[in-house]
């Protein structure tokens, strides 16, 4: 049981780095109507990426998991976006 959620452990953080990085890259280029888009095919990723496994506990976890990593990082990208647009109206 331990080896299986070191395993588990591995795959949901390889997950998460991905799902962050791509949403960050696809927000940044995307306007702001489309990007719910790109959270629920995320969500739907994990729940493909872990439906083998054949716990239901753990796909929603994965669900879960991979639509607040992606609204974490569509929002940093929003969020630096909004401060550089303020900075240039400043100066």
């Amino acid at each position: 049981m331990l080896e299986m959620l070191l395993v588990l452990g591995a795959h949901f953080l390889l997950m998460g780095m991905v799902v962050l990085l791509v949403n960050m890259i696809v927000s940044y280029f995307v306007s702001h109507p489309y990007i719910w888009i790109f959270v629920v095919v995320s969500m739907i990723a994990g729940y493909v990426y872990f439906s083998p496994y054949g716990t239901f506990i753990l796909s929603v976890f994965a669900i879960i998991f991979n639509g607040i990593i992606s609204l974490l990082g569509i929002g940093l990208v929003k969020l630096g976006l909004y401060a550089k647009h303020k900075a240039e109206k400043e100066a």
